[in-house]
């Protein structure tokens, strides 16, 4: 969730993903972590877990461990590294507006400085 809000975060000001930083905007995040909790754990469903004593085995040991793989080992790191990469995308773009913006100010500073040289 932080690495979501982060990316959110570093949006442009008009964008509506920023929305979802706002503080009316919680509620429905803690439902949609819920909702994705719940759609990881759903595995259980089909894979018939069984208690013996202290153990718990299923009848598909090898599926539901690719299962487990893939959600904890694979989608959650891309999830990441993709919003990690969008965040840093977002970051440079605000950073080259900085810049573009400086350089008209300066530009146009100069000029000003020309006229005003040139009026004397």
């Amino acid at each position: 969730m932080a690495i979501i809000d982060r990316f959110a975060a570093t949006c442009n000001l008009a964008s509506p993903i920023r929305r979802i930083i706002q503080t009316k905007m919680v509620p429905l995040m803690i439902a949609f972590v819920v909702l994705t909790s719940c759609l990881f754990s759903i595995s259980t469903v089909f894979f018939r877990y069984e208690f013996y004593g202290y153990e718990c085995q299923t009848d598909q040991p090898i599926a539901a461990n690719i299962l487990y793989v893939v959600q904890t080992g694979l989608m959650q790191p891309i999830i990441m590294l993709i919003f990690v990469l969008l965040t840093y995308r977002n970051i440079r773009r605000s950073r080259r507006r900085v810049v573009s913006l400086y350089t008209y100010v300066v530009f146009e500073m100069q000029e000003l400085s020309v006229c005003i040289g040139r009026s004397k």
